[in-house]
């Protein structure tokens, strides 16, 4: 655990994060007992190759969900279409759906852009956040953490159980911790 631990501490892991991971017996356990969804999500930014895997489309899905979970529980409002398009797209580029690709993501997530409806749903901004760590591989090595963490500031003890949520969803998806590179 000693080594894993100097290796996120050379990746810049915040020393929260590596105070909590002092306590746990390795890897596969730490990743089990997180309750930080942010930190799984960092993790896994540092760890992933970026378009190039299964794990890159599933912490993906996995932030979607959590975006779902939290922010739209009873779903994206009738009134924002092109929102509700643009989600399912993402879904089915997750899903490996061959039809979707990057491009078409765009050319979706420029049609929203330009929809004054749009831009006033309330979740517009983290469904085009998610789109654009898709379309442009380079968001996703900083931004993954920052969007769990956005999304899950509220009150102190709201937020925990939204980072603990998240930190779920992400292992539901993702079990197993990826090795770093």
């Amino acid at each position: 655990m000693k080594t894993f631990i100097k290796k996120l501490k050379k990746m810049d892991a915040c020393p929260s994060a590596i105070e909590t991971l002092k306590q746990c017996k390795n890897g596969p356990d730490a990743w089990k007992q997180c309750v930080r969804g942010g930190w799984l999500c960092w993790y896994l930014s540092m760890t992933v190759k970026i378009n190039k895997s299964p794990t890159h489309r599933k912490l993906i899905l996995s932030m979607l969900e959590c975006f779902m979970t939290i922010k739209c529980p009873k779903g994206i409002a009738k009134s924002a279409k092109e929102c509700r398009q643009l989600l399912m797209l993402i879904r089915l580029w997750c899903g490996n759906n061959l039809s979707v690709n990057a491009k078409r993501i765009k050319l979706q997530l420029d049609k929203m852009s330009h929809s004054h409806n749009e831009r006033r749903y309330n979740g517009f901004w983290k469904l085009r956040h998610l789109a654009d760590m898709i379309v442009d591989e380079t968001f996703i090595v900083v931004d993954a953490e920052d969007f769990i963490n956005t999304l899950c500031t509220s009150k102190s003890e709201k937020s925990l159980k939204h980072q603990s949520t998240c930190a779920d969803i992400i292992r539901k998806h993702i079990p197993y911790p990826p090795r770093i590179r």
